[in-house]
């Protein structure tokens, strides 16, 4: 009975002592993609955030030459992919701009510039 007693305090002592591991939440994601192919600029946005619940808003700009030219409101929950096409001429300057609010928090503005070659 002794020897009993003993063994299941050690068990009992053993799995206290295992760390529990908590899941982790996902880093908030906010990367815009800008390229071209020939006359067109191909501008794909994707933002994930902490979790599948988290609402998404995003305000996203295509900027040619400093002037923007197309604004899109986009929403979504947990992820938010958006593409879609825009004309673009060589040797202009091209930015693409996401401004995004995650379950109400205000993220950094993300950005890509490239001149088209």
């Amino acid at each position: 009975m002794k020897r009993r007693v003993i063994v299941l305090t050690m068990l009992f002592a053993l799995i206290l002592s295992l760390p529990a591991f908590a899941a982790e939440p996902r880093v908030v994601i906010v990367r815009p993609t800008l390229n071209f192919t020939e006359t067109t600029a191909n501008c794909q946005v994707v933002i994930l955030g902490n979790s599948n619940d988290d609402d998404i808003v995003a305000v996203i700009k295509f900027w040619e030459n400093g002037r923007c030219i197309e604004t899109w409101n986009e929403e979504a929950t947990g992820i938010l992919n958006f593409n879609t096409t825009m004309n673009a001429v060589k040797r202009n300057t091209y930015k693409l701009t996401v401004d995004a609010v995650i379950d109400g928090d205000d993220q950094p503005t993300a950005y890509i510039e490239k001149t088209h070659n």
